[in-house]
């Protein structure tokens, strides 16, 4: 939660806001639940918060220690779950969203970033090390295509997680997120380019 409210920081929030996301992701009932239910869940909730939090401060800073360490947690990220490949194209939209031209300082510090990070991915993955070539593909084919075909209750009947309807994920979360979250987002999302 700490780790949250420091990104918040750094990516402009007031204090207050940084308290209040804090708090929303905190008093979330579904993060709650997961952290009882689905523990493995939390390293990676936190390797990624990690992770975006050191790209947004190698952008502010564009230190090569800064792009390093970015990329190290960016690598440890990797090892957690495989949806923290997601922080890249967050941080590229944070990029085109913030910056008014790319500069040749932070090409290097995406670049560094990178390479660190699949150093490492490898490094922090001692699976890895025979024949790292041939291993990473599989490890990301393998985690990314397993599905877990356990029961889910939704609309009245039961569906294996794999054949639940296209539009079950909306209808949870909308269902799962409490209202006065739902709102305060739709108000964020609505003020994004007006003037401060």
């Amino acid at each position: 939660l700490w780790l949250l409210h420091s990104l918040a920081l750094r990516a402009g929030a007031s204090r207050r806001t940084a308290m209040f996301a804090v708090l929303a992701l905190a008093l979330l009932p579904k993060f709650v639940a997961h952290s009882q239910n689905n523990p493995k869940d939390l390293p990676a909730t936190f390797a990624i918060t990690l992770a975006m939090y050191a790209m947004l401060k190698a952008v502010e800073t564009l230190t090569a220690r800064d792009a390093i360490g970015a990329g190290a947690a960016f690598g440890f990220a990797l090892t957690t779950r495989v949806h923290s490949l997601f922080t890249l194209p967050i941080a590229g939209l944070w990029i085109a969203i913030t910056r008014d031209r790319i500069e040749r300082h932070l090409v290097v510090a995406g670049f560094t970033t990178l390479g660190v990070g699949a150093i490492a991915f490898v490094a922090l993955w001692p699976w890895l090390w025979p024949d790292p070539i041939e291993s990473v593909p599989l490890a990301f084919s393998k985690l990314s295509s397993k599905v877990f075909a356990f029961p889910v209750l939704y609309l009245g009947e039961i569906y294996s997680a794999d054949q639940v309807p296209w539009h079950y994920r909306t209808v949870q979360f909308l269902a799962t997120m409490p209202l006065l979250m739902l709102a305060l987002a739709s108000l964020g999302l609505a003020s994004i380019g007006l003037p401060r």
